[in-house]
C-alpha cells in the first residue's frame, strides 16, 4: 500500500494494489514452486494427461506462463493402461544453485486402490535439467528405490540429499499410524538409490482420515522443518508442522497445528488450545 499526501496536508490519496485469485486458473492442481534469482517456477500435477508436469514461469508471482513440461517424450512418461484420475501425482520442483540444476520429483500411479485393486507400489522418479526454458533438456527418469508416493526432495548445506514420500505403514510394524505416514531416506542422486535405511518420520494424529503425506523438508534457523498434508483431501483436510534437530528427527509438533484446515474448529484441532 502506497500513501501520496496531496497539496492538503490533512487529506492523502492512498493507493491500493492487489490481485485476483486465482493466479493460475483451471487444472492446475498441486503446485510446487522454486526460485531462481529473480525468476519463479512453478509445476503441478497432470494426472493421466501427456504431455506430463507443466512448468510456469513467473517474475513477480502473480503473471505466469507455461514454459513446457518436465515429463514431454515416451521414454520419460508411458501412461498406456493408466486408470482414470491416476498417472502424475503431486510433483515436488526444486533448484540447486551449487550446480545450477532444476530437479522435478513425483510418482506414476498406473493403478488407483481405490477404485482399482492395486496390488503394487508405484516407484518415485526424478528428472533434472540445467535449462528449465527447454524441453529438450529434461532428463530421462531416474527411480528411487525408496517406496511411497508425493516425493519430496530436500537439499542440505552439506549437499546430502533427502527423500521423504508418504507410505502405508501398518504392514511395516507401524501399527498405529493409518493410511499412510512419512518416511524419509537419503538418496544418491545420480543412481536414486538409497545410501542409508529409510526412517519412519511421522504418523497423522488423528482418527478422520488418519492419513499423513506430501511431505516438505526444509531448513531454517538451525531447524529442521516437516510440512504435511494430513487427513485427505475433502472435509478436515489439514497442513501439518514438525520441527526436530535432524532431518530424520524426532519432530515435535507444533502446538499450533494444524496451521491450515478445511473444517470445524473442534474436529481440526488435536488439542484444547
Amino acid at each position: 500500500m502506497d500513501t501520496d499526501k496531496s497539496t492538503d496536508d490533512s487529506e492523502a490519496v492512498v493507493t491500493v494494489s492487489c490481485f485476483k485469485n486465482p493466479i493460475i486458473p483451471g487444472f492446475n492442481p498441486d503446485p510446487t514452486i522454486t526460485r531462481k534469482g529473480n525468476d519463479y517456477f512453478l509445476a503441478t500435477s497432470s494426472f493421466e494427461y501427456f504431455p506430463g508436469v507443466p512448468i510456469y514461469h513467473s517474475k513477480d508471482l502473480i503473471k505466469w506462463r507455461v514454459i513446457g513440461h518436465a515429463l514431454n517424450r515416451p521414454s520419460q512418461l508411458d501412461l498406456r493402461g493408466t486408470a482414470l484420475s491416476g498417472g502424475v501425482f503431486a510433483p515436488t520442483l526444486r533448484y540447486i544453485q551449487k550446480t545450477d540444476t532444476f530437479y522435478m520429483t513425483t510418482t506414476i500411479f498406473h493403478l488407483l486402490n481405490p477404485p482399482d485393486n492395486s496390488t503394487i507400489t508405484p516407484r518415485s522418479l526424478i528428472v533434472s535439467t540445467r535449462n528449465i526454458f527447454d524441453d529438450n533438456a529434461w532428463s530421462d527418469p531416474i527411480y528411487v528405490d525408496h517406496a511411497g508416493f508425493d516425493p519430496d526432495l530436500f537439499f542440505d548445506d552439506d549437499g546430502t540429499t533427502y527423500l521423504s514420500t508418504g507410505l502405508g505403514s501398518t504392514d511395516l510394524g507401524y501399527q498405529d499410524s493409518g493410511f499412510s505416514a512419512i518416511w524419509t531416506t537419503q538418496i544418491d542422486l545420480r543412481t536414486g538409490n538409497s545410501l542409508v535405511e529409510s526412517k519412519f518420520q511421522v504418523a497423522s494424529p488423528f482418527t478422520n482420515i488418519q492419513l499423513a503425506e506430501a511431505p516438505h523438508l526444509f531448513k531454517h534457523g538451525g531447524k529442521y522443518h516437516l510440512l504435511t498434508a494430513d487427513s485427505g483431501t475433502e472435509n478436515n483436510h489439514k497442513t501439518m508442522h514438525y520441527t526436530a534437530d535432524s532431518p530424520f528427527g524426532p519432530w515435535k509438533s507444533n502446538p499450533n497445528n494444524p496451521l491450515l484446515f478445511n473444517g470445524g474448529f473442534s474436529c481440526a484441532r488435536s488439542n484444547d488450545d
